[in-house]
């Protein structure tokens, strides 16, 4: 599937989140909105999510004003196990 450089960047954040330590069977992890122009990543989001890419947990996932993230969690068709044991992304080609 083509997928943006801006959604590229979305799922290259969640791959290489401390989260993904090997010990996992699903990738997911934090986007803190303080670290994208907000608009920029609601666009990314909604793209993956409309794709079947990824799904957004619909929680409120904040620790008061100055830690607010979006939690994603990415389909399992699009992650294997790489040699490491460490979850990766497959099967998307940017356009």
């Amino acid at each position: 599937m083509r997928i943006t450089k801006n959604e590229k960047e979305v799922l290259n954040a969640i791959e290489s989140t401390d989260l993904n330590d090997g010990s996992q069977t699903c990738l997911y992890g934090p986007l803190y909105h303080d670290n994208y122009d907000m608009n920029t990543l609601r666009g990314s989001i909604s793209s993956l999510v409309k794709k079947g890419i990824i799904v957004v947990d619909e929680e409120d996932n904040s620790f008061g004003d100055d830690f607010e993230y979006t939690e994603i969690v990415v389909n399992s068709d699009y992650v294997e196990k790489d040699e490491e044991g460490y979850l990766t992304i497959i099967n998307l080609e940017v356009a």
